[in-house]
């Protein structure tokens, strides 16, 4: 299954996020902030990255996100933003290459609709 960096400040939702994914097969490496994804991105090259928009204190996932974008190396990554202070419109306005929005609260069996939807393969042409 899949390599996901997931990013969020609040240890119960990394948690809630770790334990989701981790019973769905796949491989979860948890971190609290912007920078510390980025870090683990860079050294991991994950097979998805899941940013919390909004974390205080530190980096952000926005700007995590755009630091991940502007490297030519990462930028192919999927990113989902998973927020719950910001719209899913405004994010994709944004942030136009994101691949998802989940805003929180989110159900187990909605974050990983998201999650298969953005690691499916794309369809032959």
């Amino acid at each position: 299954m899949a390599v996901i960096v997931a990013a969020d400040d609040d240890p119960a939702m990394r948690e809630m996020i770790s334990r989701i994914l981790q019973r769905a097969g796949h491989t979860v490496i948890t971190v609290n902030d912007g920078a510390a994804a980025v870090d683990q991105v860079r050294e991991r090259h994950p097979d998805l990255i899941l940013l919390d928009g909004m974390m205080p204190p530190g980096m952000s996932g926005f700007e995590a996100y755009q630091l991940l974008h502007d490297d030519d190396e990462l930028s192919t990554i999927p990113v989902m933003m998973v927020t719950g202070s910001v719209v899913p419109d405004q994010v994709r306005q944004q942030l136009p290459q994101v691949c998802d929005v989940i805003t929180k609260p989110f159900t187990p069996d909605e974050l990983l609709a998201c999650v298969r939807q953005v690691l499916a393969p794309p369809p032959p042409s």
